[in-house]
């Protein structure tokens, strides 16, 4: 009896991490900041780097949806709908798969020369109209109905490098700021 249900045990905790999508179960909440993870596929034009925002993409060439097919790209559309996290790995080539953050604080591409983000309010994908800035995120437009917020800002200016942050000015495009990623349309 005691060997079956230490084999049940153990099935139970191979199943229960077997399908999970890189959310942490175990976390220590004043030492690490909780991520949670997604693996995608690149169906955009190009490489995404670390930091891009980007929106789902299912069957954009087909124009079908297609199951169980995690499939990413990049928008030119402000505060579009379809907004599916941040890329954190290094880059993510043409047609291979790679790592998205779907929820938690991360680093972000933001289009901070044309778009003043300000703390603690919503960011959304795209940049600021009329002039987007793909891949990058920008201020969302919360007086709009039916749009995607990529999540909020943790920081207005970009964190010091001893502090985990990167190298970088606020005011330039590109500038990589503190978002917390929590994907919602409103």
């Amino acid at each position: 009896m005691k060997k079956l249900f230490l084999f049940v045990l153990a099935l139970s905790l191979i199943c229960g991490s077997a399908y999970a999508a890189g959310i942490p179960t175990g976390v220590d909440p004043s030492a690490y900041p909780e991520v949670w993870t997604q693996e995608v596929f690149n169906n955009g034009p190009a490489t995404m780097t670390s930091g891009t925002v980007v929106v789902w993409d299912c069957g954009r060439a087909s124009g079908t949806y297609t199951d169980r097919k995690m499939y990413v790209s990049v928008t030119t559309l402000h505060d579009d709908i379809r907004v599916a996290g941040v890329v954190v790995d290094d880059s993510i080539a043409v047609s291979n798969v790679g790592t998205i953050a779907i929820y938690g604080p991360v680093y972000a591409r933001c289009a901070d020369s044309t778009d003043a983000i300000t703390i603690n309010h919503a960011v959304a994908c795209a940049g600021p109209t009329p002039t987007p800035a793909v891949g990058m995120a920008g201020q969302a437009d919360t007086a709009a109905v039916n749009n995607g917020v990529l999540g909020w800002a943790i920081s207005a200016s970009p964190n010091t490098e001893a502090n985990g942050g990167y190298l970088c000015a606020d005011g330039v495009d590109g500038t990589m700021l503190p978002i917390f990623v929590n994907p919602s349309v409103l």
